[in-house]
């Protein structure tokens, strides 16, 4: 009968130590999840971020005169040459809606904000992860910084 006793509580141990085991196992996980999820989603903002800043400071757009005529615009470029703003065509960003913007810059589900010199475009920062890329370009004849901010 003893022996019955001491293997029950054995068994009791055993299962004890499995249940610690395995609720920590749990924990561990759900917490390295929840970093990998953060990291994937930062990761996914950096890369929409470098693509807009690159599309916005490499490239002049299409047509090339959009700033004319803001109904044609079809891919958005504020340069007139790799990384040299024009400055009319940062004025005419400024007159294009919103919305316009985001959907000719390809951030559906994204929201966005731009800063250069003392123009600046967009919605204020406020989501919970944001992506600020800063990028070096020369607007008006004077070299400045240009932050695109992107967050869900």
């Amino acid at each position: 009968m003893k022996k019955g006793q001491v293997a029950m509580l054995d068994l009791l141990m055993a299962v004890f130590l499995f249940l610690i085991v395995v609720g920590g196992s749990v924990v561990l996980w759900h917490k390295y999840n929840n970093k990998l999820v953060e990291n994937i989603i930062y990761e996914d903002l950096e890369i929409k971020g470098l693509q807009v800043s690159d599309l916005l400071i490499r490239n002049e757009g299409k047509p090339s005169g959009w700033e004319k005529n803001l109904s044609s615009v079809e891919v958005l470029g504020l340069a007139d040459t790799d990384r040299q703003l024009s400055s009319d065509k940062v004025d005419a960003l400024g007159n294009l809606s919103y919305n316009k913007a985001v959907k000719l810059l390809n951030l559906d589900g994204y929201e966005f904000y731009l800063e250069v010199g003392n123009f600046n475009y967009g919605l204020e920062p406020n989501g919970q992860y944001v992506v600020n890329v800063q990028r070096a370009v020369i607007y008006n004849g004077v070299p400045e910084v240009i932050e695109v901010a992107v967050w869900e």
